[in-house]
């Protein structure tokens, strides 16, 4: 199994949550260590300074799942930060399978001192596949805690999943609602897929966790192909505007390959 976020310079509740579950690559056996590097940039259209990340992501196939370690760093609101991280999916059974995730940013500037995540898959009958997720991050002073529930459904090269996600912190809580597709080609290591989110997240408009429960609404696109035997290549672009923040676009791009 292999899962694909898009961008994290999608909201926090939009990006890591809905898009840390996309459709595992069933029946298909790995092996080797997954290297990919990381490029990211995000433009303001009302004059916020840019934000940019570059990071690293180094993945294996145990006996229980995949498991990968990732660094990333990062510029946002004129500040440099750096993060690291450790995810791990469990194959416990045809029934269920489940992700956990741990990020520390030892900074605690523009990425979270500690963000935790754990979710839980269960495919039933007819291609269903039901999930539950909660998420906890903290910077120094502040926590926002999030939880959702997700519907998913393989259907011939498509995956389909549809979420909603509720956000809660010291500025409010907020609700927002996720649809998003994946249509494969070929194989799993080749696809396109995309998102629409709409609803009332917490949204970072400082560093060291300055926060705004705003509406907002973003759609994002990522394809992902072959390019030379075990090198891929992924390209995603975001679109996403709220009142916190405004209106702004994204690019982001990855290189992997299977060693």
């Amino acid at each position: 199994m292999r899962i694909v976020r898009f961008s994290v310079f999608l909201l926090l509740a939009a990006a890591a949550i809905p898009t840390s579950a996309w459709a595992q690559d069933r029946d298909r056996e790995t092996t080797g260590l997954r290297v990919t590097v990381i490029g990211e940039g995000l433009r303001f259209r009302d004059g916020h300074d840019p934000w940019y990340a570059a990071g690293l992501r180094v993945g294996a196939d145990p006996a229980f799942g995949t498991v990968s370690a990732e660094w990333r760093r990062s510029s946002r609101f004129g500040r440099w930060d750096d993060l690291v991280g450790l995810d791990a999916w469990f194959h416990a059974s045809r029934h269920w399978y489940a992700n956990a995730r741990l990020e520390l940013g030892p900074g605690a500037d523009v990425h979270p001192g500690t963000d935790l995540l754990a979710e839980v898959f269960r495919p039933i009958s007819g291609g269903w596949e039901p999930s539950i997720q909660l998420r906890l991050m903290r910077w120094p002073g502040t926590d926002v805690l999030l939880g959702g529930g997700a519907i998913g459904r393989y259907s011939g090269a498509w995956y389909l999943r549809a979420q909603a996600v509720v956000s809660r912190s010291r500025d409010g809580t907020g609700a927002a609602f996720v649809a998003a597709a994946r249509r494969y080609l070929r194989e799993p290591d080749r696809y396109v897929e995309g998102q629409a989110v709409a609803g009332r997240e917490v949204i970072p408009t400082g560093p060291a966790g300055l926060l705004e429960t705003s509406t907002t609404r973003a759609v994002a696109l990522r394809v992902r192909w072959g390019v030379a035997g075990p090198w891929h290549v992924g390209v995603s672009v975001v679109s996403q505007d709220d009142r916190a923040l405004g209106r702004r676009e994204g690019l982001s791009a990855e290189l992997s390959a299977r060693l």
